[in-house]
């Protein structure tokens, strides 16, 4: 009776890797596709700062989740990092003008 409880504890533990190992894979694939057309569409510039701001969300989640002692050396870092991240989604990205103008320019043309 003991083997077949920890037969199937095991067979339950292995189902359970299994489904997280996929499900990891495909969040990882749609984040790398989201970013993949984030970067086709705007400036590196623009899109690295954005994607930057996971640092951010990584320190106050394992602060807040993990209770991990995170120093104040961190937590400025953090604060500058959001800081630049702010600044640079300020700022207005060049490459939908730039993206748009041929389109409308073929409009134009053909009126």
């Amino acid at each position: 009776m003991t083997r077949t409880r920890s037969a199937s504890k095991i067979v339950a533990l292995l189902a359970v890797a299994v489904l997280s190992q996929a499900m990891g894979n495909v969040l990882l694939s749609r984040g790398m596709k989201l970013i993949a057309g984030a970067l086709s569409k705007a400036d590196l510039s623009f899109v690295l700062p954005a994607i930057s701001s996971e640092v951010v969300i990584n320190v106050a989640f394992a602060n807040y989740f993990l209770h991990e002692a995170v120093s104040s050396t961190r937590w400025m870092g953090a604060v500058l990092i959001s800081i630049g991240v702010i600044l640079v989604l300020r700022s207005a990205p060049r490459t939908f003008e730039i993206a748009s103008r041929p389109a409308r320019m073929l409009k134009e043309a053909g009126q």
